[in-house]
Order: structure tokens, then C-alpha cells, then sequence
């Protein structure tokens, strides 16, 4: 049942990235989830990395979803700029800090990669 709910939310975040970058090609920290997507997609994890996985997928998605929401809120506000307040920067920064990790951790799994 845990690797069920784990391949749902790799599929998840596989499919609202997909469907977001079209939609929002602006999307801050794209190419963050870019990376991990292509991860996801490419390489073949076992039933227990999927398991083990399961919060850090959790935790992807949550954030594809703030960056998402984020957007939404910056385009309905038409700010024109691209001028960002200090707290929006630091939390851009620790939200790539965690992705990268996520990414490099998910890089470390020994999986079979199917390019």
C-alpha cells in the first residue's frame, strides 16, 4: 500500500509539473523541479526507495504547489516588476536549498536509469 501512495505522488508531481510548465513557464525555481522531474522520469526506483522517498515526495509537491500558488497571487496583484521583497528571497533560497537536497539525494539512489 506505501509504494501505491508513493508512485501517486511521484506521478502527481510528474503531471502538475508538466501541466504547470505550460501554463506558467515563469514559474520561480523552474529549473529545480525541472531537474528532479526529469529524475523521477528517468530512473527506475525500487518498491523500498519508493517508500523511503515517500516524504520527500511529499515535500516536492507541497512546494511545487507554494511556488505555484505564489505565482498566482503575484499575477493577480499585476506587479509588473520583477522586484521581490527580502522575505520572498530568503524563502526562495531555503525552498531551492531543500530542493537541491532532495535532488542529490534522489541522484544517490542506486536505481536503474533509463535514458
Amino acid at each position: 500500500m506505501a509504494t501505491i501512495y508513493s508512485e501517486f505522488l511521484l506521478q502527481k508531481f510528474v503531471n502538475e509539473f508538466q501541466e504547470t510548465e505550460k501554463v506558467c513557464p515563469d514559474l520561480s525555481l523552474l529549473t529545480n523541479f525541472k531537474e528532479i522531474c526529469n529524475i523521477l522520469q528517468n530512473k527506475k526506483f525500487s518498491r523500498q526507495h519508493l517508500i523511503d522517498m515517500k516524504d520527500d515526495l511529499h515535500e516536492i509537491n507541497d512546494a511545487l504547489v507554494e511556488r505555484i500558488g505564489l505565482a498566482e497571487d503575484r499575477r493577480g496583484k499585476r506587479k509588473a516588476l520583477s522586484i521581490h521583497s527580502g522575505k520572498e528571497l530568503w524563502h526562495f533560497y531555503k525552498t531551492r536549498h531543500r530542493l537541491c537536497a532532495k535532488l542529490q539525494k534522489m541522484e544517490a539512489v542506486e536505481g536503474e536509469v533509463s535514458w
